[in-house]
């Protein structure tokens, strides 16, 4: 068993604390302006101990983890279930460069609720099956499919409000061992299916966007869902070199094989 140092020993712990925040994992989440409030209102950034972006409408664009605009944009112009598809089946650069990161969540606005009919329904689940089956092609990826916020009241019908619910109830089926999914409408929504009156920004108005209550409540919930996807032990890649696993059991043999000295000795 090698002898070293307490300096010696003190430079292995530094080393090792530089590999792990090496790998940290690297998190994007693609929203508009509900996403936007979220992080911001909900302390999200804050809450989140891996490396989170986020990326906004185009002309805002990417946000780094410190919470600075990077004036980078990836081209993404809409959020609705078509534009998803189109995205992640097609060939196109806004794909590439969300690949690069390690975590990817992407949800629609609360225009996606306007589900006006059982086909268009129907519609939403075929597209999104054809995007499982792709986001499943990348196993050392996680992608997280979530679901939209709900209407405010005076924005839907309840039949429209209603296959809102059943959409997301549906998605949230569709996980597979990559593919995961955070149920934002559910948090948000009441059992009339439309944004609880209590979330409402504009109370008896026609503001679908959820107030800063709202956020408070759903923003810390979202972070821990957060932690725990990227997290390879609790999400996907555990067996990964880039995992945290992989560096805990590296200090815990590290360490176990060092015996520490005094300086004379």
């Amino acid at each position: 068993m090698p002898s070293i140092s307490k300096l010696a020993y003190i430079g292995v712990l530094v080393a090792m604390f530089y590999v792990a925040v090496a790998n940290a994992a690297s998190v994007i989440f693609v929203h508009h302006s509900v996403g936007r409030n979220l992080i911001s209102e909900g302390n999200v950034r804050a809450l989140v101990s891996h490396d989170l972006w986020d990326l906004d409408y185009d002309h805002i664009g990417l946000t780094d983890p410190n919470g600075n605009l990077t004036g980078e944009s990836y081209g993404i112009l809409d959020t609705d279930p078509e534009d998803w598809h189109d995205l992640w089946t097609t060939s196109n650069s806004a794909r590439e460069s969300l690949l690069y990161y390690d975590v990817i969540l992407f949800k629609s606005c609360y225009s996606a609720c306007d589900i006006t009919s059982d086909a268009m329904l129907d519609q939403y689940k075929d597209w999104y099956v054809d995007i499982k089956n792709q986001l499943s092609g990348y196993p050392d990826k996680v992608f997280v499919m979530m679901s939209p916020p709900p209407r405010i009241r005076a924005r839907t019908t309840p039949a429209e409000a209603a296959r809102a619910r059943e959409f997301a109830e549906w998605l949230g089926n569709q996980q597979d061992r990559n593919v995961r999914y955070f149920d934002l409408f559910d948090l948000l929504a009441g059992d009339d299916n439309v944004l609880r009156s209590e979330y409402e920004r504009a109370p008896g108005g026609t503001d679908s966007h959820p107030n800063a209550y709202a956020n408070s409540v759903v923003g810390p919930i979202f972070a821990d869902f957060i932690n725990e996807v990227a997290d390879p032990n609790t999400g996907v890649g555990s067996d990964t070199e880039r995992s945290w696993g992989g560096t805990k059991l590296m200090w815990a043999y590290t360490l176990s094989t060092i015996v520490v000295t005094s300086p004379d000795d």
